[in-house]
């Protein structure tokens, strides 16, 4: 829903200029976006002249203050003090004798705020009307207009109203995606399953990181579950199992997760026992991706009893229990309990060496040296950070044998493999630096202890 209220309110955006924040993921990294694939790259200029500066566009919208203050109880979400105020606008620019060129946008603007504030208190009925009669005389916004209209056709229970409406949205706007799923619930709703699944299909081709994605994939097994066929029975069923699994997998924190595990323990319930064991066990790949969703949102222990699973799964190789030995030790870490994570950076550190992964691999010595750095463990902190200057510090033989750490990174970086080049440089470089704390560390204990000697003597 909070997706959905986003997206409602974006052509609402444009006219209250509220600013736009992004979020960051939970262990966000910032190398990996300087190693990712150049789609960033500078697009080619547009040709013709620049659009000249207008200073009106530092004039809000709404410049009366009457109308300022419905528009500010919109943005703190009060729906009803909105509605009230923007009614209450709209009553006086009809009766105001100022011309239309004056009021009439401003006019227009507040009966959108106030149809959006309508279906925030869910009046469909209102609220669509206002969206039905603004298509026509407030046309630049036609295609939000069109797709609030279908929404709320399709709340008061008129399916084939939406799918009306939702046809009148153009290919390329902005709100097209979200009305494709308005139309694919209307053909849900009256039944047209076939129909559904053509649509779902092309959205998820159309659309493979859309909106509701999860949500998405759920409706797909269902429309897969009800146009099945006896002569393909088991085929489809398979896909369908398949399809679940993923939802499971990949929505661990969205209601749509809970209901594929509930639907798979239904269809498991109708099976052989063997075959139902099968269904409800999950492979380490689902335990992982599982995992990597809790982990990157910070559910930091369910992240790790996710890896923890994925370890005793079916379907573990190499490659799967390097990254999971190694997120279930990062876990452990971001949960602060450093002393805990220790020992498990170091199995992280081995089945990553087995697998081949040379980047996860001084990650988890780094952080493996860390970990005894804090749990008081000196000279294991300093042994392993030993281990990733040697393993991972020798540069181009070009260079003089010097390591990594002690090169410019414009120079250090093509000496290694393009993959993570710049993070184990980094890595090598942080290593040192925090190796020479311990010593430093150490030092100054030893210092003390000899001064304390020589006052007791």
């Amino acid at each position: 829903m909070a997706l959905r209220a986003c997206f409602v309110s974006g052509a609402a955006c444009l006219l209250l200029a509220a600013p736009i924040a992004r979020a960051s993921g939970g262990d966000h990294d910032p190398d990996q976006e300087e190693n990712a694939p150049a789609a960033t790259a500078t697009k080619p200029r547009a040709a013709g002249k620049p659009v000249p500066f207008d200073r009106a566009w530092l004039t809000p919208f709404f410049a009366d203050s009457r109308t300022k203050k419905a528009v500010d109880q919109f943005r703190a979400e009060d729906w009803a003090g909105a509605e009230a105020g923007f009614e209450k606008e709209r009553e006086r620019f009809k009766r105001s004798k100022e011309s239309l060129d004056r009021y009439g946008t401003e006019r227009l603007a507040a009966t959108y705020l106030l149809g959006l504030a309508l279906t925030n208190q869910s009046k469909w009925a209102e609220a669509g009307d206002l969206f039905e009669s603004l298509y026509k005389s407030y046309p630049i916004l036609a295609p939000y207009h069109a797709y609030n209209a279908a929404r709320c056709r399709l709340r008061r229970g008129d399916a084939a109203g939406a799918l009306e409406w939702a046809a009148k949205v153009p290919d390329g706007s902005v709100p097209k995606a979200e009305t494709d799923l308005v139309r694919i619930d209307a053909l849900r709703a009256l039944g047209r399953w076939s129909d559904a699944q053509a649509a779902l299909e092309t959205y998820l081709q159309q659309w493979p990181n859309g909106p509701r994605h999860a949500e998405t994939l759920f409706k797909k097994a269902e429309a897969l579950e009800k146009t099945a066929s006896a002569g393909d029975a088991r085929k489809t069923s398979a896909e369908i199992i398949s399809i679940y699994r993923r939802v499971w997998a990949e929505a661990p924190l969205q209601a749509w997760g809970d209901r594929a595990a509930e639907r798979l323990d239904q269809i498991a319930a109708t099976l052989p026992p063997a075959e139902a064991a099968v269904v409800r066990a999950r492979t380490a790949g689902e335990w992982v991706s599982r995992g990597m969703v809790l982990f990157d949102q910070n559910r930091n222990a369910e992240s790790e009893a996710a890896f923890a699973s994925a370890l005793g799964a079916p379907g573990l190789d190499a490659d799967l229990e390097c990254r999971g030995r190694f997120h279930r030790a990062q876990s452990a870490w971001k949960q602060r309990q450093r002393t805990r994570a220790a020992p498990l950076f170091d199995e992280a550190e081995a089945a990553c060496a087995r697998a081949g992964n040379r980047d996860l691999r001084a990650k988890a010595l780094y952080n493996g040296a860390r970990s005894y750095a804090s749990a008081g463990d000196k000279d294991g902190a300093l042994a392993r950070y030993a281990r990733v200057e040697a393993r991972h510090g020798r540069g181009d033989p070009s260079q003089g044998g010097r390591t990594v750490s002690e090169l410019p990174e414009q120079v250090a970086a093509p000496a290694f493999d393009a993959s993570g080049a710049r993070q184990r440089a980094r890595g090598r470089a942080a290593a040192s630096r925090d190796a020479n704390d311990v010593r430093a560390q150490a030092n100054d204990v030893d210092r003390i202890r000899r001064c304390l000697k020589a006052s007791i003597t």
